[in-house]
């Protein structure tokens, strides 16, 4: 009877930690994807998986102004799936599942705009929530804001966006998160100007809690963490699981069922590459030390 209690408990825990950590913005850190594209964001002219300014992991998301004038823009969801009888509608068609109420969206940022001739450049940061009804979707929740020039020789700098709640009792089913980089290139010299580069998106709900954003393959929890991380696959097989600082060392390797908490006390502060294998997929995930 105790170990039939403590088995249902385990599930339900385990329940429970599956249903809230996918609720982050998938693929925030933009290490999911091809060499040009990241999984559950839409591709477009004037976008990119960037691998040469990154905050943290191997990938950043690069926007950029393009064909010397052309907006770039990124934004998340499947609008490539817009139906071809209507125009891209991003407000009606972009976003990914998010059911949290945060008090921000959060994330690292660089903006690079000196080969513009243009006095009009901006880039910016653009957060709406959407909750699905009978007649269409609400917005719910929105902030906006505009990044100030940084250059490309410093470290990321951190932006903040607050969101705005129009209905105080709702809560969202989606969260839409739009990138843009606007203005004119110099066009003697450079057609593509004005590159904004973002990384390592997260939300902050209102008790300060900061929930990083996952894959929907898989639950990682805390991050950062300072003693233990604990890793739920969110299907019910086994998975090699390797750590990897940033000198290219690997510092743990094990094998695992499903679900493992881990104890990394022994390792020291700083950024790590936690990859997993298993008969399903191959990816890895930024993890951070505190």
């Amino acid at each position: 009877m105790k170990a039939t209690i403590k088995i249902t408990a385990l599930l339900f825990c385990l329940l429970i930690s599956r249903s809230y950590f996918s609720q982050g913005i998938l693929n925030s850190g933009f290490e999911v994807g091809n060499p040009f594209t990241a999984e559950d964001w839409y591709w477009s002219e004037g976008n990119e998986r960037d691998s040469t300014y990154v905050r943290s992991g191997n990938y950043s998301m690069a926007v950029h102004v393009w064909y010397y004038y052309a907006p770039g823009l990124a934004v998340n969801g499947s609008v490539g799936n817009t139906p071809t009888n209507r125009p891209l509608n991003i407000m009606e068609d972009a976003g990914t599942p998010f059911t949290q109420k945060p008090t921000s969206i959060d994330g690292y940022y660089l903006y690079e705009n000196t080969t513009s001739v243009s006095t009009n450049d901006s880039a910016s940061i653009e957060i709406v929530l959407k909750k699905t009804t009978p007649t269409g979707k609400d917005t719910i929740g929105y902030g906006k804001i505009k990044l100030a020039h940084t250059g490309l020789s410093v470290s990321f700098v951190p932006f903040q966006v607050p969101i705005t709640y129009f209905q105080q009792n709702v809560s969202p089913d989606s969260i839409i998160v739009i990138l843009t980089s606007d203005g004119q290139c110099n066009g003697t010299t450079v057609a593509n100007c004005n590159y904004l580069y973002v990384d390592d998106l997260s939300a902050t709900l209102p008790t300060g809690q900061n929930i990083p954003v996952v894959n929907d393959e898989v639950s990682i929890w805390p991050n950062p963490f300072s003693e233990h991380i604990s890793v739920l696959l969110n299907k019910e097989e086994e998975f090699d699981l390797r750590i990897i600082d940033l000198s290219g060392k690997e510092v743990f390797n094990d094998h695992f069922s499903n679900y493992k908490k881990i104890d990394l006390s022994h390792l020291s502060q700083g950024i790590y590459t936690l990859v997993i294998n298993s008969n399903e997929f191959n990816e890895s995930y930024k993890v951070v030390k505190k």
